[in-house]
Formats: C-alpha cells, sequence, structure tokens
C-alpha cells in the first residue's frame, strides 16, 4: 500500500509528537523512583571521588 506524501508526512509527525510524549512520560515516572532503584547511588560515588 503506497500512502500519498501528505499523509505520509502527518503520520511521521504524529509518531514523533507521540514519541516526545513517551520520554516526557518516562521522564516524570522516573522522578518518583527512588535513586537506587535506576541503579544510582550517590553515597558510593562521593565516598570514592572524595574518600570521604
Amino acid at each position: 500500500m503506497h500512502l500519498p506524501q501528505q499523509y505520509a508526512a502527518q503520520l511521521c509527525e504524529v509518531f514523533m509528537y507521540a514519541l516526545l510524549l513517551a520520554v516526557i512520560y518516562l521522564a516524570f515516572v522516573s522522578l518518583g523512583l527512588p535513586d537506587t532503584l535506576l541503579g544510582f547511588n550517590a553515597g558510593m560515588i562521593l565516598h570514592s571521588c572524595f574518600s570521604v
């Protein structure tokens, strides 16, 4: 099936907006997650950098 150029451009634009919305949603949800769940442990990094 061959889509006309106008419909293909609109489909691409809708896909890009949906992808951007998904990235924004994941970023927002990740703000509520604990840092250790994401694999980031600031205490270990600070301990190794500053020899505390």
